[in-house]
This record gives structure tokens, C-alpha cells and sequence, in this order.
């Protein structure tokens, strides 16, 4: 007969239960002799034949079992987790751009490497070393480090939005000449960045423009100058041009070759002007001193960039 069905009994906490009785196949069997000796943290664990005390283990130990039939026991906790965290690797050119020697006929199947970027600055077969190093299957397959460039500038996780120059203008002495169509065109390389070696003077410019305030210019440059001179970049605010707050002039002013950037902080004071019927917000590369000028500077293609 259940115990709730006795006379009397309505609720489970009216039951008084016998303590020293042997309750055997009922499953109650000592529960005075273990209750006086518990202790806050303790447990009451099964032993092969009775209830028995299970004294609270050490700070940080966890509760192990030891198998069927076994007591559980206090353990120390296994070993700490291993994580992966990735992570942005910012480096700088003094630590090696890589690189890879194509003479060899040996393919190499063994380049490894968890992440590639080109240098802002420098041309697509240029990568960033990052770990692991790369290895290679074959003795003769050598990757060298060329350390030469002489920028230190940094990989930046930087987005940027390219679009066509808007504008492409050379004044040479008050003479303008617009190159926006072939400044745009990839199969050219007719833009004079320069006046003629017989015909630069001091203040000839450079014009590059678009229809959004923009922060860098990424230029082809086809043929590098030669010559002693200085140009200063400069935007037009409204009233005249002033000088733009360079972040980064990788053109070596129009004397380095090949993909080069420039970047600036964009003038709160920026204004639109028009040149060659072109209203856009331009900036422009004027030659600010001229001691000796040996070879023109031609440009292959240019993008406007919005910095993201």
C-alpha cells in the first residue's frame, strides 16, 4: 500500500520516516548515522551497499567518476583548453617582402603562406611575409628577400573604393591640355604628367579631379622622370590652392615607376572649381622649384580612391 493511502497521511511532509529501520530493498538505510555528520559541500553518494558521506572536494576539483560500481572521486581539472585566435599581422618593409624566383624549372609546390597582400605601394607580384615562412621542395627553388624599397609603410586594413579619374589636366605655362580620356584608357601611356624637358617652368601642374571629396590617387606611372625638382600637392579651398596634409607620396614626385599611391587627410575647407568645363574637387602636383630636368614622366592609367 502506498504511504499517501495510510489513514491520516494527505501530504509527503506528514510522513515520519524510521532512520534506524533497515529499509533493504526500499533503499533507506542509514540516513541518521550519515545526516550529523554532513558538512555544507558535502554529498551523499551510493556505496556498494549503504548511502555513505562524500566529503566536498578541493577549490577548482571537479567530481570524477571512477567507473561502474566505484565511488566517484575529487580530481584536478584536465589540462587548459587549446584556443586559436586569429589575428591582423601589422608589419612593416623593414621585415622582408618575398620574392618568388621564377627561373627555376622546378614548380614550387611546397609555397605556404596564410595570408597574401600587396603593398599599397608596389607592384601585384610584390607580397607580404607573413608566418608561416614559405617552403619550398627543391634545393634550387630560392626565395630571396629584397629589402631595397625605402618606404616603411605598413599594411592597413583599410578599404578603398576605385573609380575613374574625372578629371585630367596638364597646364603647361597657362596652356591646357586634357588628358582625361587617356588617363582612363589602360592600352595608352600618352599622358604627359610633365611639360616637355625643353618647355617645364616653375609653378606647371598637374591636375587630377572628381565628383566626390576623395583621399588617394593610384597612378600608373609608364615612364618615371628624371631631373631635380620639387612639386607641391595642393587642393583649391574656395579662394586659392593650399597645401594638402600628405599621408603617404609614393610617386617619388612622378620619378618612381609603376603603381604608385599618394594619400592625403581630406580639407574640411575642400571646395569644387572648374577646369578644362570640369566642376569637380581637384587637386594638382605643381612644380615648386626646378634646378635641372632631364626626362618627361608619362602615365599609363589613374584611379580615383574613397577611402572606406
Amino acid at each position: 500500500m502506498s504511504l499517501l493511502q495510510r489513514p491520516g497521511i494527505r501530504r509527503l511532509s506528514e510522513l515520519e520516516i524510521d532512520a534506524d529501520k533497515n529499509w533493504q530493498a526500499m533503499g533507506i538505510t542509514n540516513l541518521r548515522e550519515v545526516a550529523p555528520g554532513m558538512m555544507e559541500g558535502d554529498l551523499i553518494v551510493r556505496d556498494p551497499n549503504r548511502l555513505a558521506r562524500l566529503p566536498a572536494g578541493l577549490l577548482g576539483h571537479v567530481l570524477t567518476s571512477a567507473g561502474p560500481n566505484q565511488m566517484p572521486v575529487w580530481m584536478p581539472p584536465p589540462g587548459v583548453l587549446e584556443t586559436f585566435i586569429p589575428v591582423w599581422v601589422y608589419m612593416s618593409k623593414d621585415e622582408g617582402i618575398v620574392v618568388v624566383d621564377k627561373e627555376t624549372n622546378h614548380v614550387l609546390t611546397g609555397l605556404v603562406t596564410t595570408h597574401v597582400q600587396t603593398y599599397e605601394d608596389d607592384p601585384g607580384d610584390m607580397i607580404k611575409q607573413l608566418r608561416p615562412q614559405p617552403e619550398v621542395d627543391h634545393d634550387e627553388d630560392i626565395v630571396t628577400v629584397d629589402k631595397t624599397i625605402d618606404e616603411d609603410d605598413e599594411i592597413h586594413g583599410e578599404a578603398a573604393l576605385e573609380y575613374p579619374v574625372g578629371g585630367a589636366v596638364l597646364d603647361d605655362d597657362g596652356v591646357e591640355t586634357d588628358y582625361t580620356d587617356d588617363i582612363n584608357d589602360e592600352d595608352t601611356a600618352t599622358t604627359k604628367l610633365l611639360s616637355d624637358v625643353d618647355d617645364l617652368d616653375v609653378d606647371d601642374a598637374f591636375y587630377f579631379g572628381f565628383e566626390e571629396k576623395w583621399a588617394q590617387l593610384r597612378l600608373q606611372i609608364h615612364l618615371a622622370a628624371v631631373g631635380n625638382y620639387m612639386l607641391a600637392e595642393e587642393y583649391y579651398d574656395g579662394i586659392g590652392w593650399s597645401a594638402l596634409t600628405l599621408r603617404r607620396e609614393g610617386t617619388g614626385e612622378f620619378r618612381i615607376s609603376g603603381v604608385r599611391f599618394v594619400k592625403w587627410d581630406i580639407p574640411t575647407d575642400w571646395e569644387k572649381t572648374t577646369i578644362q568645363g570640369k566642376e569637380l574637387y581637384w587637386i594638382r602636383f605643381r612644380v615648386a622649384t626646378l634646378i635641372d630636368y632631364a626626362t618627361q614622366p608619362f602615365a599609363r592609367q589613374a584611379w580615383c580612391e574613397i577611402l572606406a
